[in-house]
């Protein structure tokens, strides 16, 4: 079983997934393919799988169990600082507290284990880097506690804690509104919380968007928030040619992606989300078969955007767990003359993107991007970059113990 769908894994990257031709010799499958005979569990199968697709530099690609099975985590997260791991978040792992230090893996420093992981770890400075398969690789962690105790811990398996959007609003003053969201994937929710609070953010002089973690989701999710973004009166986005994006439309992804959006239009009322997704699964359709192809029009017509008056001042909190979405989102931001960014590069993922899904057996999945953007080609893509902020404030373990973005953004918007 395992040979087989490997088989279909490399064929899909080889001729499905959008940085097919971009990225071609880049992966060694035959040494993965000797490998595969000593797999004995799905989970060391998905270990195997995942380390191939690192090759690929992509963090838009991904497999991984489903089913009864896929609810394994390690319970915690790292972010590395120096020659430490600083323990972030607990979610599941008792035995850790934000803020321990983990100073090794099975007895490999932490810049030891940045060389032999070097494939996984491209992403610089250290604060963009991910560690979560890395962790999933070793059995002991060596973790000064922050008591000062040295233990010597074994890296367990927990059921994984489902997800749970949050999009929230708080007045942090008289002048300043703060909204907090943690993906762009349900505008309906999204617009509900806009329309809940209109007259704050109308009255509000200034407003603080926390975008820091957003797992993203569809662009036209933030829709009905971009008023409150540009300034009083009309304005027309510039950059729509470096997201024009060339669908690679093979038979296989016109079939997964149209089977997607169906299902999810099932889950949304927004009708202007339903109307783009209904033309999105016509232009499938129309070009399946036809290589890279873009779907937009020649000079395609840009809604223009009507902004308010109130907020005068506006500051998009971003970091490296914001992307897709999230990344459009910060670089649309970015064109209006009242909006500052701060914090650190968002994830850059969008270079190659709308992620199909690939399933054997309702027992594992591959997610791959099926389409790249024009700005690769232009020698501007954004992986490993993101979407820079106008004040980067590096990620220290101070931000463990209080909020220094949030601190940063309040002085400035005070000053």
């Amino acid at each position: 079983m395992y040979e087989q769908i490997f088989e279909e894994i490399v064929d899909i990257v080889h001729h499905d997934y959008s940085g097919c031709e971009d990225k071609e010799g880049w992966d060694e499958p035959d040494i993965y393919k000797q490998k595969i005979q000593q797999i004995q569990t799905n989970h060391e199968f998905v270990n195997l799988v995942e380390d191939y697709l690192a090759d690929f530099q992509d963090p838009h690609m991904s497999f991984r169990l489903i089913g009864d099975e896929k609810n394994q985590d390690v319970g915690f997260r790292v972010r590395r600082f120096n020659d430490v791991l600083y323990v972030t978040e607990i979610v599941g792992e008792s035995r850790l507290e934000i803020g321990d230090r983990i100073i090794a893996l099975d007895n490999k420093s932490v810049i030891d284990l940045c060389e032999s992981h070097k494939k996984y770890l491209y992403e610089k400075p250290a604060e963009r880097e991910n560690w979560r398969p890395i962790l999933n690789l070793h059995q002991i962690a060596t973790v000064e506690k922050t008591t000062g105790e040295t233990v010597e811990m074994d890296i367990r398996q927990y059921k994984k804690v489902d997800y749970k959007p949050e999009y929230s609003f708080e007045q942090l003053n008289e002048d300043t509104a703060y909204l907090k969201i943690t993906d762009f994937l349900d505008p309906d929710a999204i617009n509900e919380l806009i329309k809940e609070h209109e007259t704050s953010l109308n009255d509000s002089d200034f407003l603080i968007v926390d975008v820091r973690k957003n797992l993203g989701g569809t662009d036209s999710a933030f829709n009905e928030l971009l008023p409150y973004i540009f300034p009083k009166g009309e304005t027309k986005l510039e950059f729509v040619e470096d997201y024009v994006q060339f669908f690679n439309t093979t038979n296989r992804n016109a079939d997964l992606t149209i089977q997607f959006i169906q299902e999810y239009l099932e889950q949304v009322d927004d009708p202007q989300f339903k109307k783009s997704a209904q033309s999105f699964i016509d232009d499938w359709e129309k070009n399946r078969g036809k290589g890279f192809i873009s779907f937009e029009e020649e000079d395609p017509e840009i809604e223009p955007i009507y902004g308010k008056e109130n907020p005068k001042k506006v500051i998009v909190l971003s970091d490296v767990y914001c992307g897709s979405a999230g990344d459009v989102f910060v670089e649309v931001c970015k064109l209006s003359e009242k909006v500052t960014v701060l914090g650190r590069g968002t994830a850059g993922v969008n270079d190659y993107s709308n992620l199909a899904r690939m399933k054997w057996d309702d027992q594992f999945e591959l997610l791959y991007p099926t389409s790249k953007l024009r700005r690769v080609n232009d020698g501007k893509g954004m992986t490993g970059v993101g979407i820079l902020p106008d004040i980067y404030i590096p990620w220290t373990p101070e931000h463990l113990e209080r909020d220094v973005d949030l601190k940063k953004a309040l002085d400035l918007l005070e000053s």
